[in-house]
């Protein structure tokens, strides 16, 4: 278990957030704390030095030249050696129990990749100005709902945060700050099936409010550069988190918080959208790639899929504004819409797709897949069954699963996807393959997005589901 502290400048703050951290009861040998000083010019590194003369080798300080919020929080992520990670922002403490009762979900819930709980807000004095960060029924802990909450706004904070070692990599240099970052990542794993995240609605930490504060505290310009910073990230959160799992009016209500976000920031700023978003040639042609694939969508009958498309649009180029406006109406649409289930939920983050008449055709297909997946805890085999009658091709991928002896295997995951799929279904289902299993070396090479693969290409899969993480995005824990 890591504790990670990000400190600077800080030395009137620090000592009380260390002791808090110390005085955890979780145990003390499991337990580190790496404190990493982003260029203090104040006593920010003495007064950790004196913190760790009198707790000896509890506390591991790394110092560095002043790099910022996001490169310091790389940095103790590099730095930590624990399973689960934890931020303590050095103005903020905890209570006792913070850590004990943060691990105890994960000990009960092996999928869960992060936890969060509540905090209170206090000043310099350690004075309580608001008990709990949330209103009473928050936050909705529905999947969908959640995921919708933190594209809009980020209500995850990273002092109550505890994680899977590993999830903080490769932050994009658009990310507002890396705790919003985190929370939409790992929202958009819950809401899609292949992760969960847990929550305790007791207040563990405390989040101190102060003039520094980098969030409560910002005000005139500062607030001005938080406003754009936030307005990119969510752009760049619409551009490329999946938005499947919204509903119609999830997708209305992330718009309207971008929407606010940005007459914020144009207001407090006295100028235009122009001069806070800049968007070149190559975004304004790929705006123009997903409208014209919005209205494909719509002419099949793609509601709710032509809505998203179009929300993507105007997320790459937001000073089109007849995109939002084209979004808002199709999303209006679209709640007439019945919201079918994902026709691939429950599967893992790396989906290979097979039709269901290669899979039958012979039983070493199945075989050759997987001895070639063994240990593969991320991947699942969809067999696309929705051409045929279910009661065609039940018994015989029954018998198939029993010959290849996969009854037992946890690592080997297989969903079939029967029945027929409305026009919305089938475009979900199209967004999360990232893969094809063929049988003939003729239909390989490529269809559309996702590479193909034969049984004679499989140790080529391999080493790509096992390069994309359970993100099945080319980043893993």
């Amino acid at each position: 278990m890591s504790v990670l502290v990000p400190a600077h400048n800080y030395e009137n703050f620090i000592e009380r957030s260390l002791a808090s951290a110390l005085a955890q009861d979780y145990p003390a040998e499991l337990l580190e704390i790496v404190v990493v000083d982003d260029g203090s010019t104040d006593g920010t590194a003495d007064v950790i030095r004196d913190v760790m003369v009198r707790h000896a080798g509890r506390i591991t300080l790394v110092q560095q030249a002043n790099q910022g919020q996001l490169a310091t929080v790389a940095r103790a992520s590099a730095e930590a050696t624990g399973e689960l990670h934890t931020f303590l922002d050095a103005d903020d403490e905890w209570l006792p129990t913070k850590v004990s009762r943060q691990v105890a979900l994960f000990q009960a819930q092996p999928r869960t990749w992060l936890v969060f709980c509540d905090m209170t807000t206090i000043d310099v004095e350690g004075r309580v100005l608001k008990q709990s960060l949330y209103e009473p029924g928050e936050p909705d802990m529905d999947p969908g709902r959640l995921y919708a909450r933190v594209l809009r706004s980020n209500v995850i904070y990273g002092g109550s945060s505890m994680y899977r070692a590993g999830l903080i990599t490769d932050l994009p240099p658009t990310a507002e700050s890396w705790d919003w970052w985190l929370s939409v990542r790992t929202n958009e794993a819950r809401a899609l099936g292949y992760a969960e995240i847990g929550f305790v609605p007791q207040q563990l930490a405390l989040y101190r409010q102060h003039p520094d504060n980098m969030l409560l505290g910002a005000t005139g310009e500062r607030l001005i550069a938080l406003r754009r910073r936030q307005l990119r990230f969510q752009l760049w959160a619409f551009r490329n988190m999946s938005l499947d799992p919204l509903s119609a009016g999830d997708l209305r209500f992330i718009a309207g918080g971008v929407e606010w976000f940005a007459s914020t920031a144009m207001q407090q700023a006295g100028t235009s959208l122009a001069e806070l978003v800049t968007v070149d040639d190559d975004e304004r042609e790929l705006a123009l790639d997903w409208h014209t694939r919005a209205e494909l969508a719509l002419g099949e009958g793609a509601v709710m899929s032509a809505a998203r498309m179009q929300l993507q649009a105007w997320a790459w180029n937001p000073l089109e504004h007849r995109s939002l406006t084209r979004f808002f109406e199709l999303a209006a649409a679209g709640e007439g819409v019945q919201q079918l289930p994902h026709p691939l939920s429950g599967a893992r983050a790396f989906v290979v797709m097979v039709d269901v008449e290669d899979l039958l055709a012979g039983d070493e297909m199945l075989r050759s897949y997987s001895s070639a997946m063994r240990g593969a805890q991320d991947v699942t085999l969809a067999i696309d069954a929705t051409r045929v009658p279910l009661t065609q091709v039940a018994s015989q991928l029954q018998e198939l699963v029993a010959r290849c002896e996969l009854e037992e295997r946890e690592d080997i995951d297989l969903l079939a996807v029967v029945d027929q799929l409305t026009p919305d279904q089938r475009h979900q289902m199209r967004n999360r393959i990232r893969a094809r299993y063929v049988r003939l070396a003729a239909g390989a090479g490529q269809i559309g997005t996702e590479p193909v693969f034969t049984p004679a290409d499989l140790e080529q899969l391999r080493r790509v589901t096992d390069a994309a993480g359970p993100f099945g995005r080319g980043w893993a824990p």
